[in-house]
């Protein structure tokens, strides 16, 4: 009897031990070779679709998903997964500005208990055929009165020549590099803007860069400073 009680036990506990919930998915997401387009917003990102699936035999319950940075989102459509079911995560990035191999990750956190936390892996190689060094023009600090300049490079990583004008800048700001020149293959090129600031305190400027590149005909670059 007490035999039987003890086989009762041992095979419930496995059961039990076996009555999981068990996240499966892919390792890592790789874009391979990435040429943004154009230079609008959703030029700027890429998604892919990723399955999440439950091979265990409880339901598989996602608490949370934790990008690694604030420029991947990674919203789930389902976080209860029954077993033997899926469901799917749409991950989409927000590009950097600068070209070269970028990798990020997401962390899937879960009610498996062997694997609570599932990274998977995000890496996409970026090239860009045209290049800002910054978002924004930065400027040198100075005061009130003083020409204070603020400078940003463009890159062609194309293989092609392209044009390049520096359109009409905002009120105050002056372009002090040629309105209009060629760029070919890594040429970089070097915009050179100047303010005159009357009083203390944050000021902006922006001046728009056009191109005869396909999807890179204008690009408006903001410019930001600050006064003694």
């Amino acid at each position: 009897m007490q035999f039987v009680s003890l086989v009762s036990i041992l095979v419930l506990a496995s059961l039990t031990i076996y009555a999981q919930p068990r996240i499966v998915t892919v390792d890592t997401v790789h874009w391979g070779r990435v040429i943004p387009r154009g230079s609008t917003p959703e030029a700027q990102k890429i998604t892919s679709r990723v399955a999440i699936r439950n091979e265990g035999t409880q339901n598989l319950v996602v608490t949370n998903v934790r990008p690694q940075c604030g420029c991947t989102t990674a919203p789930l459509d389902s976080h209860i997964i029954p077993p033997g079911d899926s469901t799917m995560m749409t991950v989409t990035i927000n590009l950097p500005l600068g070209s070269g191999l970028f990798s990020k990750y997401v962390s899937i956190e879960s009610n498996d208990s062997v694997t609570p936390v599932r990274p998977i892996y995000l890496i996409a190689d970026i090239q860009r055929p045209l290049q800002l060094s910054s978002s924004f023009i930065p400027f040198n600090t100075g005061s009130p009165g003083d020409t204070i300049e603020g400078r940003i490079s463009v890159t062609l990583l194309a293989d092609t020549t392209i044009t390049v004008q520096i359109g009409e800048p905002s009120k105050g700001l002056l372009i002090k590099t040629p309105n209009v020149f060629e760029l070919r293959q890594n040429d970089v090129a070097e915009l050179i803007v100047a303010f005159v600031p009357r009083q203390p305190g944050a000021f902006r400027g922006e001046a728009v860069i056009k191109t005869s590149l396909p999807g890179y005909e204008t690009i408006p670059v903001q410019g930001f400073g600050m006064t003694k």
